[in-house]
């Protein structure tokens, strides 16, 4: 590794890394004021999230930065305001066997760092990096047994689990089966890389994604970004939509009680549901935007849809 991409992550390792954005629109609680949805406030392991005063709020304080709240947070509300996606995938997509490693581990080889690998506990993130990649992609947790933020490896473990078959991504626990290969970078390619990108570089395929913001107000519906990129990814690689048989997307399940009244299609986040063309039927549901929050269950007094 060029000496000075070496500094650069000792110091990041050294450094306090970004803090955590909510976007309150994007809220299971804040949209539907009924909502049990527990899932980050269950996931952080320091109480740095609490829902006080009718509004989900951070604690910067108590958070220890594990991001585990932005990969379990099934609409995406919280998100790593150092964390830039495309950018990963970049360095990445520059590997032959891409790493992706962490910052606070100086000695943690990656051809990509990020301040946790907790924020890869999204098992939608990791299918967008390993179809974009088209190569199996490793974790670096050699240290992580050793770490405070030794909560993550369950998360993650659950999260490759959850991939359907033909994603290759691992999570490596020894040096040995890290097999780290680094990327060679001669002073001309590392001077290179500090000029500004010329106006006529070729796209790449991370330049092509588009990263969707924040909804306007709580009634607009918003993919979350990991749902979003996925798709978008999907997309551009159509013969990789095999891997997503029906058993992945989630399936909608109307009952004759069912009113066709669509309320719940008002109250879905993500546009999952919607209108359907004939008037007093059920809603129609679109699995690829369905993220299975639970939101529309929670609010149909006739328990008539099912999500599963």
């Amino acid at each position: 590794m060029f000496p000075f991409l070496k500094l650069l992550n000792s110091l990041h390792s050294i450094t306090p890394q970004g803090t955590i954005s909510v976007h309150k629109g994007s809220c299971l609680r804040q949209r539907y004021k009924k909502s049990e949805c527990q899932h980050c406030f269950t996931a952080c392991p320091s109480g740095a999230l609490s829902w006080a005063e009718g509004e989900l709020s951070w604690n910067e304080k108590l958070c220890q930065g594990c991001l585990l709240c932005t990969a379990v947070c099934p609409m995406g509300a919280l998100n790593a305001d150092d964390v830039s996606l495309r950018g990963l995938l970049k360095k990445l997509q520059g590997a032959e066997r891409p790493v992706l490693a962490c910052h606070r581990q100086a000695k943690a080889q990656g051809h990509a760092r990020i301040s946790c690998l907790g924020l890869c506990a999204d098992p939608e993130l990791l299918m967008t990096w390993s179809l974009a990649l088209k190569k199996p992609l490793k974790l670096n947790m050699t240290q992580c047994r050793n770490c405070q933020h030794q909560h993550i490896i369950e998360h993650l473990e659950t999260a490759v689990r959850m991939l359907p078959k033909g994603f290759d991504v691992f999570l490596v626990f020894s040096q040995k089966e890290l097999d780290f290969q680094d990327r060679q970078c001669d002073r001309r390619e590392f001077l290179s890389l500090l000029q500004p990108p010329r106006k006529s570089a070729p796209a790449t395929l991370a330049d092509q994604l588009q990263i969707p913001l924040p909804p306007a107000n709580y009634r607009s519906p918003r993919l979350p970004v990991s749902r979003s990129l996925l798709l978008q990814v999907i997309e551009l690689f159509p013969e990789n939509k095999g891997l997503f048989s029906e058993h992945y997307w989630p399936q909608a399940y109307f009952t004759e009680s069912c009113k066709g009244c669509h309320a719940c299609a008002s109250v879905c986040p993500t546009g999952a549901l919607s209108k359907p063309e004939r008037k007093g039927s059920p809603p129609a549901f679109n699995p690829q935007h369905c993220v299975s929050c639970g939101v529309c269950e929670e609010f149909c007094r006739q328990a008539s849809i099912n999500i599963s």
